[in-house]
């Protein structure tokens, strides 16, 4: 009995002289994880990599029955990171979500666009034109999960193909002024996104962030003509040319913002969804407390069109810089990033609903809370944004610390590992002997 206890306490006297191997959690990219993937023999559905206290890696790979690991030193590692990427690895298999997305787009859009594009006169062609419509949205989705049977869709090409659906289509319609080119324009950009996320990694934050600035493009394009000629542009007809530029800027600037957030891994899509907030917040601000002005004092002796423009857009740059560099800081959630959209119809409701209890009539000039109205209702938006954000966004976590026993079963657990009394190699020497613990 004695020399059971002696056995148990040198046991546990060895367990805690021994150096405990804490790892820390690294936040990797589809690269770093390509280069991973080539560690295995085969391509596992998951993998992680940690770093430990020593300056070590253990590279964790997951699949449906079990999981293995790789110990790497730090030249190690940086000699696989340095190898050439031929193509990038794809471990997730969002295939379903990408179909559902492109039902969708065949039956809301090309379902009707293809038979216009088609035929001259629909009216003319009546039967034809309602059977290819009909048969669209079958044989496109059909064509979809034969081009996709064999291979791994990620998340974000499935997300980002939808969206170059709908952006597409409106580039179509709006950039060539004819809904003929709605298919064509959609199913190009459709595509060129698909091929995107699948080949550069592109995940959905940075493909919303790209729909962010194709509103952008054509929202600059107006203001920066109102600048120039002190005229609304949106107040006018468009004519071919400002609808063929403003669709340009829109695309340069979809795409231009994509390539720009290529590296940008820790955008989550709460953060995407926040920076058009704060985008437009920084637009409507400073106008918003000019129309005020313009309500008391008449428009005719107050602010030009030019400055609301160039208010506008100067108050969008610090909006936009500050949401990009939440972005950077804080990760928000999708729930969340869209609730901050919902914050101006609560801010209305409560304006408006003193408004009404006040009695007054909004079209009266000598009602001083209406004329007022433009900035209650700003402060009141951008303090419930901020409240809001600062409520539900977490800061940004790169790593976290990872108990390399949390997988063992509930009860007493012993091992005994005599590697480190017999390898030479720097990181196994410091691994522990033997250790005793108890899982709960």
């Amino acid at each position: 009995m004695k020399k059971i206890l002696l056995c148990l306490s040198l046991i546990m006297l060895i367990t805690l002289s021994a150096q405990t191997q804490v790892l820390k959690k690294i936040k990797i990219d589809r690269k770093i994880e390509t280069q991973l993937v080539s560690l295995f023999d085969k391509k596992p559905q998951h993998i992680e990599l940690y770093a430990t206290e020593d300056n070590a890696y253990v590279v964790e790979a997951s699949y449906e029955d079990l999981k293995l690991t790789k110990q790497l030193s730090a030249e190690e590692y940086k000699a696989i990171m340095e190898r050439q990427v031929d193509k990038l690895a794809i471990l997730e298999n969002a295939r379903v979500p990408h179909l559902i997305g492109q039902s969708f787009s065949g039956i809301a859009i090309y379902m009707w666009s293809l038979p216009i594009t088609i035929f001259d006169n629909t009216t003319d062609n009546s039967t034809a034109a309602l059977a290819v419509g009909l048969f669209t949205p079958f044989v496109y989705t059909g064509a979809q999960f034969l081009f996709t049977s064999h291979a791994n869709i990620s998340s974000g090409t499935a997300y980002g193909s939808f969206l170059g659906s709908i952006e597409g289509a409106a580039h179509g319609v709006v950039g060539f002024q004819s809904v003929r080119t709605i298919f064509p324009v959609s199913l190009v950009e459709n595509m060129t996104d698909f091929t995107l996320g699948q080949t550069m990694g592109f995940t959905p934050a940075m493909f919303h962030r790209k729909f962010n600035h194709v509103v952008y493009g054509y929202y600059h394009y107006f203001a920066i003509k109102d600048l120039i000629n002190g005229d609304l542009g949106m107040d006018n007809n468009m004519d071919d040319i400002d609808a063929g530029l403003a669709t340009l800027s829109s695309v340069l600037e979809g795409y231009g913002s994509l390539f720009l957030s290529r590296n940008s891994e820790y955008l989550s899509f709460g953060d995407a969804l926040f920076e058009m907030r704060t985008g437009i917040i920084g637009g409507q601000t400073i106008p918003l407390i000019l129309l005020s002005f313009d309500l008391y004092n008449g428009r005719e002796s107050s602010f030009n069109d030019r400055i609301y423009a160039a208010t506008s857009l100067a108050g969008f740059a610090v909006g936009s810089y500050i949401g990009l560099q939440s972005s950077k800081v804080n990760n928000l959630s999708a729930a969340s990033g869209v609730f901050t959209y919902v914050i101006p119809y609560l801010a209305h409701g409560l304006t408006a609903g003193i408004g009404v209890l006040m009695e007054s009539d909004p079209s009266s000039e000598a009602n001083w809370y209406w004329r007022a109205y433009p900035i209650t209702f700003s402060v009141l938006d951008i303090g419930m944004t901020y409240y809001i954000y600062k409520a539900f966004a977490k800061k940004e976590m790169t790593g976290m610390k990872h108990d390399r026993h949390d997988q063992e079963k509930m009860g007493l657990n012993f091992y005994l590992n005599p590697a480190p009394l017999f390898y030479r190699n720097e990181f196994i020497r410091k691994m522990p002997v033997a250790g005793l613990s108890w899982n709960f």
